[in-house]
């Protein structure tokens, strides 16, 4: 008796316990579906809205089921923009690669049938499909076409046929006929979409219909899904959401070509309604009785005998299945317009469906983060779309480029202008350019060659054709463009080669060439990251992208150097003489005012800073380039990181400007304080004898000199300790920086993998270097722009005391008389370096060809202004200066004067003087002073102007003879000469000038000579106080052997 009850004991512990198994997920979907509030799905629905708001999503439609529930089945947006026509739960889509589920329940279900069998090679229904592995015969199995581990290439995606009609399916199957295998079958994972068309095709094989009447007829129906087929022909229903893909930031109206035979692997369409309920089927909660339920669970078997995908999932058919929490089964689908998403956790009942009418990686984002909140969980930030980001980035390409193409226009067409009217000439004859043009056409065909590979090398084999389809239209406009603006340049620049100009004034080619390195050097690292994704990486072509971009940089830094280097000394140099110009056309008043010191400073050491800065400038320049570009491809991996980054760098760039601001306020100062050094240089060599002679005199002008110098360093130390300070900064930023990705990244972006950060981490690493470079050239930027302000400075001063001298004043040779009249002149209102408030005049005087006139008088007495007055060297505040009765402008009365003032310059050449016309005349006068042994003029050049003050002012004498001028002054000259030549200047070579029909003005004190001369004139005070006419004949005194003149 107790065995009996002990057996129905047993019998009801066991009923029991089957009962609450299966109960078990009834009550948990039931307990999933009561924790869906409707303010817990409102809160779902505003997130669903806020991402499909950023992606830019013209449509989508949301379906999640919780338990045996459909707690959601909305649409959001429009299913036809332009109409206006929402999404309702019957809006069709295309499901794209979740098609393959559908194809892989097919398999399965035949298999089930035993008409194939899992392990029977593809060869044994096709049996012309003979793949190729290293050249040898590889079978593969239907299994390692469910499973992805064909060994079929990934890219075949991009060769896929495009068309309607029933032969499509075997035409694009047949592609692989000449397509060798990336892998061995059976050994590794690679997804390629083609391996389901290949099932899709024996299904056909094996079933004797067409793949579309098959999966209806035993897959669609039996399952319940009324609305649901696959693509054979054009879809004429208007439940059918219109395709869109982005362009010009924003989704555009798109029909893409037909891939019908890519229907088993990507182009089944579906709708919310039957989705819902194939969510359900998948999930064990829906069963209609009429199909193998078992094949449901078959098709969720991962295939554990390869290593994972890169996502840590393992493929099944048709699904990912993760070991996300209890197990997580999902997929996304793909298409040129259209995406969608389907995930579940089958163990706690949720499921949701995300189908769009626009391919955008949003839509993953979205079922999972929906997938996530159902969990309990946040939702992962969905950090960026690549479709979204490669319009983005062609848009910016398309804009750059314009820019680029429409400058290039204008320079082209300068360049013809100039060829048309003459500026530029051919050059045909020589070898430079010829040479030159091999180099071009070589880079040309390189140019050409990457751009046409970088789909097959970049983007892992796709075509040219495939991105046109799939990628935003801005894309290929950007490449066209580029393409344009490469040949515009191309002109331009062999158009420049044969038509040279005499003057290369454009920066349109260090500018273009910048751009070239800068991308190159950012190239380095995209294809250093790329290398760590793939294998074979010598024969695979990214070496040769490698060593072409190191190319770009290492010639684009040459020419560009050589380019600038070149442009940038002749900039200087027409900036230098520039700056001589307007000093030559200053009054020699305005011009002395200068501070001594100041004028050196800025022809030699600001031309020369702005020189030597701009080799690191150009670096600077180009590291700006590659960090842009740098910026630009952490962008592209994770935008929202690349936007922290910035947030970071630009908080500690606002420090960098503040601590080099107050540096260039430091660096102005010591610029100021070269003018002082040039000061004391020009005492030291002028007043070198003086220094020489008195030891305390030495001592106290080295310590003056010393205590300036001292200034100078101590103010240059601390802008340039400064700018060290500023060098650390910009290390510590960037180490922050690469602090912030490695430590705080992963918490805000759980989204980012441990590649990702290893690949922001090195990306920044390979930034230090151009931003060091960068923080380097920062105070030779400073010190330049500090350079070229005084520069600039110097020529507005000097532009407002331009007097604008006349150049060509035609000389009168017939006898004239030079008159002042009431002439006054004040050191007060002149900013001269006269004594401060010494006036001269009104003066009145007059002076004729043929006679003497010495002016005396006091030190300060006017002597030296009235002679620059009578000289035009100053301007009278009030008077008239006339000759021949006419007023003369004080640049012209300078042509008619042979002057020699005390503090006189000796050139060592014979300036504005036709010295080989004049070369009997140089020689006689060399005899006549007695400079014969003493000089040698060769070419119109002075052998030396090594002399005592006495024959230099000889040699002046000699320059004055040689020009010939109607008026000749001469301040204090004999006061150098020794008696015998002094007598000799006084008596023989005065009166000589005058009976050659000279006016000759002399300022001298020498009394002992008075009665030589025509006239005296006396100042004091700066007035005339006397003037005393004489009568006395002189009778010349001649060296017996040396005529005067030479006649003719």
């Amino acid at each position: 008796m107790n065995s009996p009850y002990k057996c129905w004991r047993v019998l009801w512990i066991c009923i029991l316990v089957c009962w609450l198994a299966l109960s078990a997920p009834v009550m948990s979907y039931a307990n999933a579906a009561e924790d869906m509030t409707p303010r817990y799905l409102e809160q779902i629905e505003s997130w669903v809205q806020e991402q499909m708001e950023q992606a830019e999503i013209p449509g989508m439609s949301v379906t999640i089921v919780s338990g045996d529930q459909i707690i959601l089945q909305r649409g959001y947006g429009f299913k036809d923009v332009s109409a206006g026509t929402a999404i309702s739960p019957s809006t069709l889509f295309e499901i794209g690669s979740n098609s393959k589920a559908f194809t892989g329940l097919a398999v399965l279900k035949l298999a089930k049938e035993n008409r194939l069998h899992l392990d029977d090679p593809v060869s044994k229904y096709l049996p012309w499909f003979q793949p190729v592995y290293h050249n040898q015969p590889a079978v593969i199995t239907i299994e390692q076409l469910l499973h992805h581990t064909s060994g079929i290439p990934f890219d075949t995606i991009g060769h896929l046929p495009e068309g309607y009609g029933a032969g499509e399916l075997e035409r694009t199957v047949r592609i692989l006929q000449n397509q060798p295998l990336n892998r061995a079958p059976g050994k590794t994972y690679e997804y390629a979409t083609i391996n389901y068309d290949v099932l899709g095709l024996i299904i056909e094989q094996v079933s004797e219909q067409s793949y579309a009447e098959y999966m209806k007829d035993n897959i669609f129906e039996p399952l319940g899904m009324k609305h649901t087929f696959a693509v054979q022909e054009p879809i004429a229903s208007a439940e059918l959401a219109s395709g869109y893909k982005m362009a010009y930031t924003r989704p555009q109206l798109y029909s893409p070509p037909p891939f019908v035979g890519n229907a088993p692997a990507g182009y089944i369409v579906s709708n919310a309604e039957d989705m819902a309920l194939w969510l359900k089927i998948q999930m064990g909660i829906e069963d209609s009785g009429s199909f193998e339920y078992s094949l449901i669970d078959q098709s969720h078997l991962p295939n554990r005998t390869v290593p994972p995908e890169s996502n840590g999932a393992s493929y099944a058919v048709g699904w990912d299945i993760f070991q996300s929490g209890e197990g997580e089964i999902s997929h996304s689908g793909n298409n040129p317009t259209f995406s969608s998403f389907v995930g579940m956790r089958p163990a706690e009942g949720i499921g949701v469906v995300i189908m769009a009418n626009m391919n955008s990686d949003y839509t993953q984002g979205i079922g999972q983060g929906i997938l996530s909140q159902l969990h309990g969980e946040e939702p992962p930030l969905i950090h960026s779309d690549t479709y979204k980001k490669a319009d983005s980035v062609a848009v910016g390409l398309i804009i750059a480029l314009s820019i680029i193409g429409a400058a290039v226009l204008v320079y082209l067409v300068l360049v013809f202008r100039d060829i048309g009217n003459g500026k530029r000439k051919p050059s045909f004859k020589r070898a430079k350019p010829y040479r030159l043009l091999g180099y071009h056409l070589i880079a040309a065909c390189l140019f050409a060659w990457m751009i046409y590979r970088a789909p097959d090398i970049l983007m892992y084999k796709l075509t040219w054709r495939f991105i046109e389809i799939w990628l935003p239209s801005t894309v290929m406009t950007a490449v066209w463009l580029l393409l344009i603006t490469g040949a515009l340049y191309m002109a331009y620049s062999l158009l420049t080669l044969f038509f040279p100009k005499n003057t290369e004034k454009s920066f349109l080619t260090p500018i273009v060439l910048g751009l070239v390195s800068g991308l190159g050097n950012a190239f380095v690292i995209f294809i250093i990251n790329e290398s760590f994704n793939r294998t074979d990486n010598l024969m695979n072509g990214l070496l040769f992208y490698f060593a072409m971009a190191i190319a770009m940089y290492v010639f684009g830094q040459r020419i560009i150097r050589a380019m600038l280097i070149k442009l940038t000394n002749q900039i200087i140099y027409a900036k230098r003489m520039e700056l001589v110009d307007k000093f030559l056309q200053t009054s020699f008043s305005k011009m002395d005012s200068f501070e001594r010191g100041r004028v050196e400073a800025t022809l030699n050491n600001d031309t020369e800073a702005i020189s030597r800065s701009m080799g690191i400038l150009i670096s600077g320049a180009t590291n700006l380039i590659t960090l842009l570009c740098c910026f630009l491809y952490l962008g592209i991996m994770n935008m929202y990181a690349l936007l922290l980054s910035i947030v970071i760098i630009a908080v500690l760039a606002v420090l960098y400007m503040y601590v080099g601001s107050r540096a260039n306020h430091l660096m102005e100062e010591t610029r100021d304080l070269q003018n002082v050094f040039f000061k004391f240089i020009n005492d030291l060599l002028k007043g070198f004898k003086e220094l020489s002679l008195h030891s305390d005199k030495r001592r106290e002008f080295r310590e003056e000199m010393q205590i300036s110098c001292e200034t100078y360093k101590e103010k240059r130390n601390v802008y340039q300790l400064r700018y060290s300070d500023i060098f650390v900064l910009g290390e510590l930023l960037f180490i922050l920086v690469i602090g912030c990705v490695v430590f705080v990244f992963p918490e805000l972006f759980k989204q980012m993998d441990t590649s990702m950060l290893r690949n922001y981490v090195f990306v920044f690493l390979y930034m230090t270097g151009p931003v060091n470079q960068l923080l380097d050239s920062v105070p030779q930027y400073a010190q330049s722009k500090v350079s070229w302000d005084r520069i600039k400075q110097m020529i507005r001063e000097v532009e407002q005391r331009i007097q604008h001298p006349s150049a060509d004043v035609a000389v009168q040779t017939v006898p004239i008389r030079l008159q002042l009249e009431d002439v006054t002149y004040s050191y007060t209102g002149n900013n001269t370096s006269g004594p401060t408030g010494f006036a001269v005049g009104p003066i009145n005087c007059a002076f004729d060809s043929g006679s003497i006139t010495f002016i005396t008088g006091g030190n300060g007495s006017g002597k030296s202004t009235l002679a620059k007055l009578l000289t035009g060297l100053y301007t009278p505040d009030t008077g008239k200066v006339t000759l021949n009765d006419g007023v003369i402008s004080s640049c012209g009365l300078g042509e008619y004067y042979s002057a020699i003032f005390g503090d006189f310059h000796l050139f060592d050449r014979l300036y504005g003087i036709d010295w080989q016309a004049k070369e009997a005349e140089m020689q006689h006068y060399l005899r006549l002073l007695d400079l014969q042994d003493k000089i040698v003029i060769h070419n119109g050049t002075f052998s030396t102007t090594k002399l005592s003050t006495g024959q230099k002012k000889r040699l002046a004498l000699l320059i004055a003879y040689l020009e010939d001028r109607p008026i000749c002054l001469f301040d204090e000259w004999a006061a150098d000469q020794d008696p015998e030549y002094r007598r000799f200047f006084y008596y023989t070579l005065l009166p000589d000038m005058k009976v050659r029909g000279k006016c000759i003005i002399a300022i001298t004190h020498d009394d002992h000579y008075f009665h030589l001369a025509d006239r005296i004139i006396k100042m004091d005070g700066g007035r005339i106080v006397a003037m005393q006419q004489t009568t006395q004949t002189v009778v010349p005194l001649i060296k017996p052997s040396i005529p005067l003149f030479e006649k003719g």
